[in-house]
């Protein structure tokens, strides 16, 4: 008999357990779904009542209302409770006259400042639908919801609007000559932010598709295509070394006995001619170009760094055997006159 009774008494959870902390979820779960479904009760009551009043103002033969018209209804309503508060306090204080005072302020605070919830009657559909609304809050969800703001705040609004109409109109000119010249200015201005915009608006991509097969320095020789623009590291017709599709242009010539390192301006790129930065080096100076190129191919166009170095390299020999064969070519001439 002992057996029997021993097997057939409930073993204790441990509250560590995991059957515990179920029975412990399910729990709070259920206390959260009612707290949640207590605050939507309310929420619609308080909804349900206040269609109720609003219904209750309606005209018969009216179809919208104006925005002042749905501010003076929303006086009236906040209003609503007014009595209820002055026969509390004369009789005795109530922690309903405190709730239903703490209530009105928030709602006066609401509708001075963001605006009061309430239906929105300046639509003839919204006004139909609340004629014909039986109580039901079932059909809650139906109902078109707007702010709308007390007549001072409206009136403050409207004289700022006109107010800033009013700062924003421009002052009449007199004299006609400083407005022909003030039109230039401005017509130029406006052409040059424009070309500005064009031109930053299209993208190197686009450029290139347009310029690869159609431009004047593009080469081809034996099925292999060159471009001699000036700025293309390579001499490649590629979009990696183009000197005219690219914003971030390096180029590095030798041009009378100098190495020229050339760059272009990304902020006047619209302006060819005043978007190119030159700087002339020595040739006997290669190692403060190189220093140069270097620095300036870091931040400012790093793909191209080995190519700038390669070029001033490759210049640096040509320039070399150029003054050998000059000083082979001169002594040929002068064995040449001494025979």
């Amino acid at each position: 008999m002992s057996n029997n009774n021993n097997n057939t008494e409930k073993k204790a959870l441990h509250p560590l357990s995991r059957k515990a902390k179920k029975l412990t979820n399910d729990t709070l779960r259920q206390v959260h779904k009612e707290k949640h479904k207590s605050i939507k009760n309310k929420e619609s009551n308080h909804l349900k009542e206040k269609l109720d009043w609003f219904q209750s103002k309606l005209e018969d033969g009216k179809k919208i209302y104006t925005p002042r018209e749905i501010a003076e209804m929303i006086e009236e309503y906040i209003e609503r409770n007014q009595l209820d508060v002055e026969l509390g306090q004369s009789k005795t204080r109530s922690n309903k006259v405190d709730y239903l005072k703490t209530f009105k302020e928030s709602e006066i605070i609401a509708f001075k400042t963001s605006g009061y919830l309430a239906p929105d009657l300046t639509k003839s559909i919204v006004v139909q639908w609340l004629k014909n609304w039986d109580g039901d809050k079932k059909y809650l969800q139906q109902a078109q919801m707007k702010k709308f703001k007390s007549i001072d705040t409206l009136e403050k609004e409207e004289l700022q609007k006109a107010a800033k109409e009013l700062d924003n109109k421009p002052q009449k000119q007199q004299d006609t000559t400083t407005t022909t010249n003030t039109d230039t200015k401005m017509t130029n201005c406006c052409f040059q932010k424009y070309q500005n915009h064009t031109r930053k608006k299209m993208s190197t991509d686009l450029i290139w598709n347009v310029i690869k097969n159609n431009n004047a320095f593009r080469i081809q020789r034996a099925g292999v295509v060159f471009s001699s623009e000036p700025g293309n590291l390579r001499n490649k017709n590629s979009l990696k070394y183009s000197g005219l599709a690219r914003k971030n242009v390096v180029g590095v010539e030798l041009n009378n006995g100098k190495f020229v390192v050339s760059s272009k301006l990304v902020k006047k790129a619209g302006f060819p001619a005043a978007s190119k930065k030159v700087q002339s080096f020595p040739t006997h100076s290669y190692k403060k170009t190189a220093r140069y190129v270097r620095s300036l191919t870091t931040t400012y166009a790093p793909e191209l760094r080995a190519a700038a170095l390669g070029r001033l390299q490759r210049l640096k020999l040509a320039n070399i055997n150029a003054k050998y064969q000059k000083a082979r070519n001169a002594k040929k001439t002068t064995e040449a006159q001494q025979k």
